[in-house]
């Protein structure tokens, strides 16, 4: 197993297709954040929302979500009453971390029911962007968590045929530690969009019912929310 070496921005790149990582390698210390004017700041922001409407995206930048993380009800809820009546994707903004240059976009989703009917769009979208994907393996309640051996075969065999992708990090999860590691590659990765289906497989529900785990996603980025189908 390769080591993860002191600086973690040049691991973080894939030396090859689907490479997976694992959470023992890593320093855990947070990526510095690159220092970006103001002015410039908004014509990234200006041109990343052009983007995502191109690609029938909504951007919700105004939900009145005040505080740290949304009282999860209020947040059901709306969520709710937006997926009966779109079938668009939706990015939720925080009011705390503002929409940026978007280049680690991770994807939290159990692998064996990963719908291959967002893989291209998600591709299609960190392409234009110029982002990694950073696939992140959580078992759902039922199933037993993944070896890792079988987690990078199943991502290269089942995954990446359907994603015509190099740029992408498979991070695989266990339920044992799922709040600590969840939270640690959250701090590694420093994502800039974090996405996830709504209501498909209770990955949703398990995030964000748990008051901790909410913080450790919610707090992050803004989230991508896919429809189930």
């Amino acid at each position: 197993m390769k080591k993860i070496a002191k600086n973690p921005d040049k691991n973080l790149r894939p030396s090859h297709p689907g490479m997976l990582i694992h959470l023992a390698d890593f320093e855990p210390v947070r990526l510095k954040n690159t220092f970006v004017p103001k002015i410039q700041a908004q014509q990234q922001s200006n041109t990343i929302y052009a983007e995502f409407k191109q690609r029938n995206i909504r951007v919700a930048d105004n939900w009145p979500l005040a505080g740290s993380e949304p009282d999860h009800e209020n947040y059901q809820a709306m969520l709710t009453r937006y997926f009966k009546q779109h079938t668009d994707p939706l990015l939720v903004v925080h009011p705390q971390k503002p929409l940026k240059e978007v280049k680690r976009l991770v994807h939290l989703t159990d692998l064996r029911y990963c719908d291959t009917g967002i893989l291209q769009p998600m591709t299609n979208l960190a392409k234009s962007l110029g982002a990694d994907i950073f696939i992140v393996h959580i078992s759902v309640d039922g199933l037993p968590d993944m070896e890792n051996n079988y987690a990078e075969d199943f991502l290269k065999s089942e995954i990446l045929p359907r994603m015509y992708y190099e740029n992408v990090v498979l991070i695989n999860l266990r339920k044992k530690d799922l709040l600590n590691d969840l939270a640690m590659s959250m701090d590694i990765i420093d994502p800039d969009i974090i996405s996830l289906f709504w209501k498909r497989h209770s990955l949703f529900d398990k995030l964000f019912m748990n008051s901790d785990l909410r913080r450790a996603v919610y707090t992050r980025a803004p989230l991508l929310l896919f429809p189930s189908v």
